[in-house]
């Protein structure tokens, strides 16, 4: 049987898949790049994780340090040369021959993007949890600053004591307060959060803190403004959410409640019918 379509069919699958993937890694490498380029940085002084596409990725998933692109493509190696062989066990399994086709291909092509289909998901539950932070985060940063305390050791004591564990906003903030400590610029330092994290409302908070570093203007008062905007998106998120659970819940309601609720309803009705004309029938006879 010619199955022509069927490849086909998978080969503009995998296809899509691949580009989707490529123009997500390159969309935020630009963006980063252009953030880098709007603050004068030169280009011999960008990070090599900002030039590679995975170093975005992995750097905004939260995972550090020079061994992650070499695990990476390891892992992506390994899955791509695992599938196909889980596929011919799986048919031995039934009894069926295993034979190294197109098939073979496209789950191996399959398995090598795994890795990133990981890291994507990683990096959005990463970014989620450092967005439903954020407005407590700037809260206790305001309340140290107005004890007394500099923007460094501020930034630092809320990153260290405001979180349980190793929270992923605490991690970054630690990052910053230590380059500001070693005599980095408190501008710049704050200014690479958001390109380390992902979080587009972390550009509008690094945006108020250089501005009013840069025109010694309150810093409390520009954290303050931005805790109270970040509380009144994380609020519409929340209903957003709420929103868009209610209408997932009422298709399994509808599904359970509506059969209940004929034969609750309409069943009685429906025998009382039959009754009637069943005695309507014997007194007609």
């Amino acid at each position: 049987m010619n199955q022509w379509w069927i490849d086909m069919v998978l080969l503009g699958a995998l296809a899509v898949l691949v580009v989707l993937l490529f123009a997500f890694s390159r969309m935020g490498a630009r963006r980063l790049s252009v953030q880098g380029g709007r603050g004068g940085r030169d280009k011999r002084e960008t990070p090599p994780w900002l030039r590679d596409p995975h170093g975005v990725l992995l750097r905004q998933a939260g995972i550090m340090g020079r061994g992650g692109r070499a695990a990476l493509w390891a892992w992506k190696v390994f899955f791509a040369a695992l599938l196909p062989l889980i596929r011919a066990e799986f048919l031995v399994w039934f009894g069926i021959e295993p034979l190294y086709d197109h098939t073979s291909i496209y789950v191996a092509v399959i398995g090598f993007f795994m890795p990133e289909l990981w890291l994507l998901r990683r990096r959005r539950r990463r970014r989620k949890r450092i967005e439903n932070a954020l407005s407590y985060f700037l809260d206790l940063t305001v309340a140290l600053l107005r004890a007394g305390l500099p923007i460094e050791r501020a930034l630092r004591r809320a990153g260290t004591h405001g979180f349980r564990g190793r929270h992923p906003l605490g991690v970054e903030i630690e990052l910053v307060a230590h380059e500001m400590g070693m005599g980095k610029d408190r501008g710049e330092a704050i200014a690479a959060l958001p390109g380390r994290t992902g979080v587009a409302d972390l550009r509008s908070v690094a945006g108020a803190v250089r501005m009013g570093l840069k025109r010694g203007s309150s810093i409390e008062e520009a954290l303050s403004a931005q805790a109270d905007t970040m509380r009144v998106k994380l609020r519409e998120r929340r209903m957003r959410r709420i929103n868009r659970m209610a209408v997932v819940a009422l298709f399994p309601v509808l599904l359970c409640g509506l059969p209940v609720f004929l034969v609750v309803v309409y069943f009685p009705a429906f025998l009382r019918i039959v009754e009637t004309l069943n005695m309507l029938r014997e007194g007609y006879y």
